[in-house]
């Protein structure tokens, strides 16, 4: 059928191709024959071309089809490949933004936590260092108020003295003391 078919399109070509040779000749006037060894040459050239070239000119375009194949089929593969990649790295790409997501979230949360702990540590050493406070305030209060009484205490004793200085003289200080002694219980006589 492709040989029919091939030799078909030869003395196809072959006829239009001759029309103009024949149309060429002088003054219009060309004989029969003439136009007959025309057409008879150019499909011989034609045959010729035809068995000569058919297999070069057919390998040369089957090549060139079966090239333009591998080309296709190659460019489908990388682009399969490529979508591959391409779906991977947005898989990938989703799984990071997840991770950060989720790092976010609880770092959030431990940030939070950790404000926590310490406005919590915050009050306890606020509560503590307090406490310390009005206890070294209590000491020193009281040692404040132990201080002003002792000092309150000799201020009076010494103004005491003072006036009892003043008040007793040197020979009322003599009766004192001899009054006292009296007073004393002797050691064997009683």
């Amino acid at each position: 059928m492709m040989k029919r078919t091939g030799m078909c399109s030869v003395l196809l070509i072959g006829l239009l191709w001759s029309a103009p040779l024949w149309a060429a000749g002088e003054e219009g006037q060309a004989s029969m024959l003439d136009f007959f060894w025309k057409v008879v040459n150019t499909i011989i050239l034609l045959a010729i071309l035809y068995y000569f070239a058919r297999k070069p000119i057919s390998n040369a375009l089957g090549k060139s089809a079966e090239e333009a194949k591998a080309t296709i089929e190659e460019a489908r593969q990388a682009e399969q490949r490529i979508e591959e990649e391409l779906t991977k790295a947005r898989e990938k790409l989703e799984k990071v933004e997840h991770e950060a997501t989720e790092m976010i979230a609880k770092a959030k949360v431990t940030a939070e936590v950790e404000r926590q702990r310490i406005l919590e540590e915050g009050e306890a050493e606020v509560k503590r260092i307090t406490d310390y406070a009005r206890f070294t305030i209590e000491q020193e209060f009281k040692k404040a108020e132990y201080d002003l009484r002792r000092w309150v205490a000799g201020v009076t004793i010494d103004l005491a003295e003072e006036k009892l200085q003043q008040r007793v003289n040197a020979d009322q200080q003599k009766k004192l003391i001899q009054d006292f002694v009296d007073e004393l219980p002797s050691g064997g006589s009683q």
